[in-house]
């Protein structure tokens, strides 16, 4: 219409839209450049600070990145929490099962905390720990079916790898 503003959410799903394809095309610099265009126009926004640290990861600059994730946390204010666990599953979908561990730690509520934490503590491979966050998630959540599911996979995983450490022993 003429005379009134333009709608600025087309102009941020815009920006978003082409720094995600930037990322995909290994267009670290156009991307980076993309979602500080959209912190700009949202400022309270979390995506484009979360895919700002993921350009800066991707890219190589993993201290950077960390140390951006840590200056969105300080800002957070209400959102901590939520930052906290996006950042975690950012971290998670990179394969980067150590650093989403370390963030997920962090969490305050204690069942999603636990849980985020036994199902980390498996991909890393430490089963007695994953055994260990599991049962404080039953714990703090009796009646979470994930977290009963959790403590399944991780008596699973070391049961198996006790198996196979008999089975070395033989040969």
């Amino acid at each position: 219409c003429r005379g009134e503003e333009p709608y600025i959410g087309f102009r941020i799903e815009a920006y978003l839209e082409r720094g995600a394809a930037r990322l995909m095309l290994e267009d670290h610099d156009g991307a980076q450049e993309d979602f500080a265009v959209v912190r700009f126009l949202a400022p309270g926004a979390i995506e484009p600070d979360l895919l700002l640290g993921k350009a800066y990861h991707l890219e190589g600059k993993v201290d950077l990145a960390r140390k951006h994730f840590e200056k969105l946390l300080e800002g957070a204010g209400t959102r901590r929490e939520e930052s906290r666990l996006w950042i975690a599953a950012l971290y998670t979908s990179l394969r980067e099962f150590r650093e989403a561990l370390a963030w997920a730690s962090g969490l305050a509520n204690p069942p999603l905390r636990e849980r985020l934490r036994s199902y980390l503590l498996l991909r890393v491979g430490d089963g007695p720990g994953a055994v260990e966050a599991a049962r404080a998630a039953i714990e703090a959540e009796p009646e979470s079916a994930s977290a009963h599911i959790l403590l399944a996979s991780a008596l699973r995983w070391i049961l198996y790898d006790d198996r196979a450490l008999k089975e070395e022993t033989i040969l």
